[in-house]
């Protein structure tokens, strides 16, 4: 009775009645696929994006756990690609911590020095004994059914959701089953875009760094990361306010007569190779007021049964190592479903109660 009338859950059904006004009354922000009226595979746990996170969560999750990932290899931003003979790591990660736990996962999960950051990832790949399905786009999610839906029609239903996606990213998969004040919310956060270029050079080629990782204090770029190779990674941050100077191999071409310009390449430098890589979400921003509206949706999905885990997912500027917060998320999870289902201690009835105070009186 005291749970009914509390403050908490009357401020919560006022909100959600006129929730219920803003949402006849206001269009989709977006156009998503309609729910899937086929049966759904039903998963203790389903878990979104196996970057890093994502699979450290899956991995302490264990069985019963399904993790989607769009992608048709593991690793999020934290994958490695080769671009002819060149191997690269995606947005210039290092992935270093001191944290005796984090160092038993690496120990367990082998060495990314020679093979990049994908083998770390692909490490967890015997690691997980729940289920990993890679190209699953997720469409949909309709927290109201505890339902995910995935590109091809298929669908799960679940317990728990534990989301690695950034945060305006779910809020829009959730769709009108958000309400307004929650998809307000994800509108005011804000983030840093990057588009980093890398480029492959010939055997030989000098490289006019002050060291490895370093922050020019001219060019277009934010960041300058020395590779093996020799090969530059070259980091220019952008956003709708301040676009990117150019595009396409335009872009790489003015990154090379960048390096020139400012002396980090010679001008008979050879390029053999050049590729870029987007990242939508490189930084995210935090001020009191971000803070609040992260706070808002956060409360709104965990009573809805959906964790968070990962630094844009956390929407957070000192996020824990990824392998940490995979891990808390899971204990998290746990925790809940452990509280869910353990058997209710029944409480004595009143009579019982005003019996035994006649009795001591």
């Amino acid at each position: 009775m005291v749970k009914a009338t509390s403050w908490d859950a009357t401020a919560e059904k006022m909100l959600s009645l006129i929730d219920d006004v803003a949402h006849r009354q206001q269009k989709r922000r977006t156009t998503l696929a309609p729910a899937s009226a086929g049966t759904a595979e039903h998963r203790r746990t389903v878990v979104l994006g196996a970057g890093p996170a994502g699979l450290s969560t899956a991995y302490h999750l264990g069985k019963d756990c399904v993790l989607l990932e769009q992608h048709e290899r593991v690793g999020g931003s934290c994958r490695s690609f080769d671009e002819r003979g060149f191997l690269f790591d995606h947005g210039g990660h290092a992935m270093t911590s001191t944290d005796p736990y984090v160092l038993e996962m690496y120990a367990m999960l082998g060495t990314a020095s020679r093979s990049g950051l994908q083998s770390l990832m692909n490490g967890f790949l015997p690691q997980l004994r729940g289920q990993l399905r890679l190209n699953a786009r997720v469409t949909r999610v309709l927290p109201s059914k505890h339902r995910v839906i995935v590109a091809d029609g298929s669908s799960y239903t679940y317990e728990k959701l534990v989301a690695t996606v950034p945060l305006p990213t779910l809020v829009d998969l959730l769709g009108e089953e958000a309400p307004a004040r929650v998809r307000r919310a994800a509108c005011e956060l804000r983030h840093h875009s990057s588009r980093w270029v890398y480029l492959g050079l010939a055997a030989g080629t000098p490289l006019h760094v002050p060291c490895r990782d370093f922050q020019p204090d001219q060019g277009i770029f934010k960041r300058v990361v020395s590779l093996d190779g020799p090969a530059l990674a070259l980091e220019i941050p952008y956003s709708r306010r301040d676009p990117l100077p150019s595009d396409a191999d335009a872009l790489i071409d003015r990154c090379v007569a960048e390096c020139q310009r400012i002396g980090i390449l010679d001008t008979e430098a050879a390029v053999l190779a050049r590729y870029q890589f987007d990242l939508p979400f490189a930084r995210v921003e935090l001020d009191q007021g971000e803070a609040e509206h992260v706070e808002l949706i956060r409360h709104w999905l965990r009573a809805r049964d959906i964790e968070l885990a990962g630094e844009f997912a956390e929407w957070r500027t000192d996020p824990d190592h990824v392998f940490l917060a995979g891990k808390r998320a899971a204990e998290r999870v746990e925790d809940a479903l452990a509280r869910k289902f353990r058997p209710g201690v029944p409480r004595p009835s009143m009579a019982h109660l005003g019996a035994h105070s006649t009795s001591t009186s």
